[in-house]
């Protein structure tokens, strides 16, 4: 797998870590492995890191087409904002300074292919914020004008500068989107704050002031849809967390829509404990059922209801379930007609069974059930 892209609905997910605690980067730290979330080193949460993120993928030059894919739309729309950002960046000097030297080198006017021969790895690996494999990807990515460009900003910049974000794509009078890029990327460039405003309100506010259910939504989409790459494995772990059902729908079929456009060889998983989450699988998907010893694999199905997926993959029920009213109304019914030893009726036995199990012990159908299966004989 060449590339593996990770998204959570928690702060509190178990994904690898790019950062250690102390400082420094793990060996995730690489091109190929990208994560979307609050998570910095083991211990530590950012809320920005997850838009950080975001930027990085946006201001790639390649991505610039992505702005018309429906996600972008859609993510403005979950999170009820105009899609015209206001992103103000800090300018960490004193971390550039401590980086690799990167500056210096340039500035003595060494080439790209000059700076990968006589790079000292090691430097990387002392600076304690960025890794050997991105590192790399650095100098592979951007050519000799680019770092030039980087240290004439770095020399006559303020300590803060504006970038504006939009349908149009990322627009800053005062760098070019690879000079950014790569400040994000050296993480000398980091995000102060995001300005935002509510659809039919003038008055701007902090994109952190959002709920944690539209945070989440809007940076999973934007991270999702502008990360992605062809034959991508997207990892999601429980994006239902702080969203609404209906948005928990909405969700899964914008993040389907990212899929069938950006990588339509690769693989989506998600884990979940929401039966609607379950529901939005597309048809013909595998789903896997953990909570036992042994693994169930079932494969979804066109239009399963709520009620379907709680009895059929959660084990969970209730006497006003319409699949629990379908199954003892049609039980009943083959006794009042043709008696307790009819084959319909010793068919749905293990029905019966499975749904007296997973009622609670108080709900009067517990009785109704052990009737029937008691003058059946199979109780």
């Amino acid at each position: 797998m060449k590339h593996v892209i990770c998204a959570s609905g928690s702060v509190a997910d178990r994904f690898p870590s790019k950062e250690k605690s102390g400082g420094g980067s793990t060996e995730f730290a690489t091109e190929q492995y990208a994560y979307i979330g609050q998570r910095v080193g083991a211990n530590l949460l950012s809320k920005k890191r997850p838009f950080e993120t975001v930027l990085i993928f946006a201001l790639d030059g390649n991505k610039s087409a992505r702005y018309e894919w429906p996600f972008y739309k859609k993510a403005h729309e979950f999170a009820n904002i105009i899609p015209e950002l206001e992103v103000s960046v800090q300018v960490r000097k004193e971390k550039a300074r401590r980086s690799v030297n990167l500056l210096s080198r340039v500035e003595q006017g060494f080439a790209v292919e000059s700076l990968r021969g006589s790079l000292n790895i090691d430097d990387f690996r002392a600076s304690q914020h960025i890794s050997e494999s991105v590192a790399f990807s650095v100098l592979n990515e951007f050519d000799e004008h680019v770092f030039k460009d980087f240290s004439e900003f770095m020399r006559s910049s303020k300590s803060t500068f504006v970038l504006n974000m939009g349908s149009g794509g990322i627009r800053c009078k005062t760098a070019s989107n690879d000079v950014v890029r790569l400040g994000f990327m050296l993480d000398i460039f980091s995000l102060r704050d995001v300005k935002v405003q509510r659809v039919g309100v003038q008055q701007p506010f902090s994109i952190f002031e959002l709920s944690s259910g539209e945070y989440h939504m809007y940076t999973n989409l934007m991270g999702l849809g502008f990360g992605v790459e062809e034959g991508s494995l997207m990892l999601l772990d429980e994006p239902d967390n702080s969203l609404h059902p209906q948005w928990q729908r909405d969700f899964m079929a914008a993040v389907h829509g990212i899929c069938q456009v950006g990588m339509k060889s690769g693989h989506l998983i998600v884990c979940t404990h929401s039966p609607l989450i379950v529901g939005a699988a597309l048809e013909g998907s595998t789903i896997v059922d953990l909570s036992n010893d042994e693994p169930i694999v079932s494969v979804a199905s066109f239009g399963a209801s709520s009620d379907d997926i709680l009895l059929e993959q959660f084990g969970i029920t209730s006497s006003r379930n319409r699949i629990v009213v379908d199954v003892v109304q049609r039980a009943v019914s083959i006794i009042e007609k043709d008696g307790f030893e009819h084959p319909d009726l010793l068919a749905l036995t293990d029905e019966l069974m499975s749904i007296k199990s997973a009622l609670k012990s108080e709900d009067p159908l517990v009785e109704v059930i052990e009737a029937i299966l008691g003058a059946s004989g199979d109780d």
